[in-house]
């Protein structure tokens, strides 16, 4: 996870792909669409996961959080469906 304007994004997650990087967490908002699409294409090529851009993160249950954590989970009973909801603090 890397935490760059949406200029320098495409440059950042090449970098961290090329790095051998096999998760990448993109959080950043208004990145240029070609640029989304490029990263997709290299991500893909190389067996890189990509999520975002514009993610407030990941959330594994009762394990680990990544992101900016703009965003407050719910959990199932049984633990199997969870509910992420993202929301502006001001």
């Amino acid at each position: 996870m890397f935490f760059v304007p949406p200029a320098g994004v495409k440059s950042a997650a090449i970098q961290n792909i090329d790095a051998g990087i096999k998760l990448i967490v993109v959080v950043t908002e208004h990145v240029p669409v070609h640029d989304v699409m490029e990263i997709s294409e290299y991500a893909a090529e190389r067996d890189v996961i990509m999520i975002g851009p514009t993610t407030p993160g990941i959330i594994t249950v009762g394990e680990a959080k990544m992101g900016h954590h703009a965003c407050r989970y719910v959990q199932s009973r049984t633990n199997r469906h969870h509910l992420a909801e993202r929301h502006i603090i001001i």
